[in-house]
């Protein structure tokens, strides 16, 4: 199963791709850049900075908490907290997951699926998109045209 994230609410199809790695499918996502989250860019950081200013002085990678600021990092995250990892079925389900920033040469084949009900209709403004937060923490650059 290949999901194409452009403009979907990142959330929903992150709670859509859960439900299909319970069931047993492999599901590759890909675009996740361009899935938004429905709320403006400064709205989202005061949200996340608590959690992304919690670190050790000891030895911060490995006793720091994992904060994922790509993409794909962010999206896999949001996957996982809605999987039952510490049970063996999930486990199973979030190794069946791949996600994927544009669109890899071999899915290039398979036709992506947009589910309606994840798509974002609310007005430009108020979104964000995972790369414009990737750009913000610094992980992407993004090359206006």
């Amino acid at each position: 199963m290949v999901l194409d994230a452009t403009g979907a609410i990142e959330g929903r199809l992150a709670s859509v791709t859960a439900k299909a790695l319970v069931e047993g499918k492999k599901v590759a996502v890909v675009n996740v850049e361009k899935a938004v989250i429905s709320k403006p860019i400064d709205s989202v950081v005061k949200w996340l900075q608590p959690w992304y200013g919690i670190h050790s002085w000891i030895n911060p990678r490995r006793y720091s908490p994992r904060k994922y600021m790509t993409p794909e990092g962010y999206f896999r995250t949001s996957v996982r907290n809605m999987l039952p990892i510490d049970q063996m079925k999930g486990r199973e389900a979030y190794k069946r997951l791949r996600v994927y920033e544009g669109v890899p040469q071999e899915l290039s084949s398979f036709v992506a699926e947009k589910k309606e009900e994840v798509l974002w209709h609310g007005k430009e403004g108020h979104s964000t998109t995972l790369l414009e937060l990737a750009a913000y923490y610094g992980r992407k650059r993004v090359e206006h045209a």
